[in-house]
């Protein structure tokens, strides 16, 4: 860009009228006296001043801002809006402004989420900015703003410029047409180029011809100046001196930042051009060395491009590899909301990471945004369909619940036995769980009512089990007192023993329920001391038999189901009878077997058969009588 503004200034000069040609030639006199001179290819083309248009839009410092949050950039908006020079100000505007829209978008996309996980319906969704926000984008639309004015005071400037440089012309030419080689003439001069170089920039359509004029004039002042050769020397030399220092500062520039060191070059632009005329033999050679300074700060500034143009690719080419990942997430489908949530994270994972890659080719911004955005957004939509349909089956798990809870409630208040009631809150509490999930906003709110239900039912049953069993206790002591009682009893009169018997039962029988872990060993023990009393009697077998069945019928016939307990006694009893019978014929049997082996000693087992068949007889005669009298009572 510098060669290409030299060559088109170079061209611009070459054409200019024949007033300032003539100016350009050599006379005569100075083949004879030379005066330095300077050509026009010595004033920088005007790069300096289009650089400075362009300032905001040049290589700003990199700072990373990713760990800012929205308040960090709210007081950095803060700070630059006291900054009076937007050309400062817009580069780190233009880093910020994405980074904190990205920072909204992802707590839009959460706020959005947790609306759709809560029920809402996503045509309903309002997203509200909050304060900071709301001010940060206000701040940075007024900075915008007074950008905007601040563009138009300087083009404004610029024009006023542009007026009084037209002046500083005029004034220059009415010197050379008056053609007065005196020291006046020459302090004047200076004193207008004085007033040249403090002149601020003019619009840049006019800066190639004002600057050919100026120069050709001031070359025709200095060309026509034949008494005062030494002063323009001294003048030249001083300029060169000038131009010296300024081509030194340029090549130290190669030590600073590039943003840094082309800023700086632009300032020494500038000042080159506004230097006068240095001797003619050192022309060539100093524009040479202070282009060749420039030269290397663009060359360093060309591969400084074209290395952040290789890490564009490299970014571009890491964008395309996260729409490969983010692929299969687009046709993921599963009826679990946990393998949806974990879905969702990851992906969410692979949204950082593309948004953590912020530079690349701006060709390939829209493709390669279009094809990511598309796979993440198509993965939301079928979460958001699982959702819609989840929502309609919990809405129909609610309802089955909230009957639930009418049963329950209706069962609780009922009059039924507690038991009954007991259990069938029980299988509606089974039902509960076999149904899945309701809407996240009612799952409290129906488990409780449901709980509450269930706790109060059980905790009064349990009041009333407490009781009971207090009660149970009670009863358990004043059957162990029968017991007790029974045993400490001795009956001399035995025309009273069946009375006695029939006065012990009827106590029992009074005492309500024991605990259940002792009802069966209570039982046994009233029965064994019932055997033992009857036993103790002054009375044969048989009368003791039938007190002893006539006490067990009393005890059945209480029972709820006394006849088929009765029943099942007598065909206890006739199983037994008939097993005795059948083990007598195969005693006799076997005893016939050993009665043939002739032997004069005792045979052990012949004996122990007969000691066998004799039991059997007596245990069947017993059996017989208590079959009896079961019968008779």
């Amino acid at each position: 860009m510098f060669i290409r503004q030299r060559n088109a200034h170079l061209k611009h000069l070459n054409g200019m009228t024949n007033e300032t040609n003539e100016t350009l030639a050599t006379s005569q006199d100075e083949v004879q006296n030379p005066i330095p001179q300077e050509t026009s290819e010595q004033y920088l083309p005007a790069e300096s001043q289009e650089q400075e248009e362009d300032d905001e839009d040049s290589d700003a410092p990199q700072v990373d801002y990713s760990g800012f949050s929205k308040q960090d950039f709210l007081n950095l908006v803060h700070d630059l809006d006291k900054e009076t020079d937007f050309r400062k100000v817009i580069p780190t505007l233009k880093q910020i402004k994405p980074i904190f829209d990205g920072i909204m978008e992802v707590e839009r996309d959460q706020v959005f989420q947790k609306f759709l996980a809560d029920g809402g319906d996503e045509q309903e969704f309002k997203f509200r900015e909050d304060k900071t926000a709301k001010e940060f984008y206000r701040l940075y639309n007024q900075i915008q703003k007074n950008r905007t004015k601040q563009v138009a005071q300087l083009e404004e400037q610029k024009l006023n410029n542009l007026k009084v440089k037209e002046g500083i012309l005029q004034k220059i030419r009415d010197l050379v047409e008056k053609g007065e080689e005196t020291k006046q003439a020459i302090d004047e001069l200076k004193k207008l180029q004085t007033d040249w170089k403090s002149t601020g920039a003019v619009p840049i359509t006019h800066t190639h011809e004002l600057w050919a004029k100026f120069d050709a004039l001031v070359d025709r002042f200095y060309d026509n100046l034949k008494i005062h050769r030494e002063l323009a020397d001294l003048d030249r030399k001083k300029n060169l001196a000038e131009k010296i220092e300024i081509c030194e500062k340029a090549e130290r520039l190669v030590e600073q930042p590039m943003s840094k060191a082309i800023k700086e070059l632009n300032h020494l632009h500038e000042e080159f051009k506004q230097i006068g005329p240095v001797p003619r033999k050192d022309q060539e050679e100093i524009w040479k060395r202070f282009k060749d300074a420039s030269d290397k700060i663009y060359e360093t500034k060309r591969e400084h491009s074209k290395v952040k143009d290789e890490e564009r690719k490299e970014n571009l080419d890491k964008k395309w590899a996260l729409c490969e990942l983010v692929k299969p997430y687009a046709d993921f489908t599963t009826d679990r909301v946990a393998d949806w949530n974990i879905k969702t994270q990851e992906v969410l994972n692979l949204q950082k990471e593309w948004e953590a890659i912020r530079d690349i080719p701006q060709e390939s911004v829209k493709d390669v945004s279009k094809a990511f955005w598309a796979l993440f957004k198509k993965f939301f939509s079928n979460k958001n369909a699982f959702l819609h349909a989840l929502d309609e089956e919990r809405e129909a798990n609610l309802a089955k619940k909230v009957a639930i809870c009418e049963e329950a409630e209706v069962l609780s208040q009922s009059q039924e036995d507690h038991r009954k009631v007991a259990d069938t809150l029980k299988q509606l509490q089974v039902k509960w769980r076999e149904i899945g999930a309701v809407p996240s906003k009612y799952r409290d709110s129906i488990y409780n009512r449901f709980k509450k239900i269930c706790d109060d039912f059980f905790a009064q049953r349990r009041d009333q089990v407490n009781t009971q069993e207090k009660e149970f206790e009670e009863n358990l002591k004043a059957k162990k007192d029968i017991i007790a009682k029974i045993t400490a009893t001795q009956l001399e009169d035995t025309t009273i023993a069946q009375a006695t018997i029939d006065a012990f039962l009827a106590e029992w029988k009074t005492i309500g329920f024991v605990p259940k872990k002792d009802k069966e060993t209570i039982q046994e023990s009233f029965n064994a001391e019932m055997l033992a009393f009857i036993q103790r009697l002054p009375l044969t077998e048989d009368e003791k038999d039938k007190l002893h069945i006539h006490a067990d019928v009393a005890l059945m016939q209480d029972s709820p189901q006394a006849g088929r307990r009765i029943q099942q006694r007598e065909q206890a009893l006739r199983r037994k009878i008939s097993k005795l019978e059948n083990d007598i014929d195969t005693l006799k049997n076997n005893m016939g077997f050993f009665s043939k082996a002739k032997s004069n000693k005792p045979n052990p087992f012949l004996l122990d058969i007969e000691r066998q068949i004799k039991e059997a007889n007596t245990n069947l005669v017993s059996l017989k009588k208590q079959l009896s009298l079961l019968q008779n009572m």
